[in-house]
């Protein structure tokens, strides 16, 4: 399968449309070598959008957050809603992925537009795991939204249901 997808980078020029499901593809797969081929013929913003994606699979390695920040991708950038990387990786659970995007300078505290961080994203889903992860880093737990709410109070309430 590598090889084949290897093949398809090496002998095509990749136009705007069939980049995104490849690299989606390489991101699956933990191909790094495929993401960098990839990466090197996109523009920042392009890398961006596919930090997005990335941040948002399971699957996805740390070594590919640092692959896309370093060719471009912009961690502090916020989607129509305010959320960045950092809410999107939180918001589906993924702890590894949101430590490395705090490693490459994601912003631990940033709002989104309900005033929701990405520790309170991860409380409000019930992922306790990326909750930890994200106060062990400095996350201020004291942020709430404009609900009241903030990850502890989230996770209480999850609790007792």
């Amino acid at each position: 399968m590598r090889r084949d997808h290897e093949q398809v980078v090496r002998t095509q020029k990749l136009d705007r449309e069939a980049r995104p499901s490849t690299f989606a593809l390489a991101v699956v797969n933990n191909d790094l070598h495929v993401i960098k081929q990839l990466a090197q013929k996109m523009d920042a913003k392009e890398l961006t959008e596919m930090l997005f994606f990335a941040s948002a699979l399971k699957t996805t390695g740390e070594s590919t957050i640092f692959a896309l920040v370093d060719f471009g991708a912009n961690v502090k950038a916020r989607d129509s809603y305010g959320r960045t990387c950092l809410h999107e990786a939180a918001a589906f659970g993924n702890a590894a992925t949101s430590i490395a995007l705090v490693k490459v300078g994601a912003d631990l505290d940033a709002v989104s537009r309900d005033g929701s961080t990405a520790a309170v994203e991860a409380g409000r889903l019930g992922h306790y795991e990326v909750v930890s992860a994200l106060a062990d880093m400095h996350a201020d737990t004291r942020i709430k939204n404009r609900y009241g709410r903030n990850e502890e109070s989230y996770m209480k309430t999850l609790r007792r249901a």
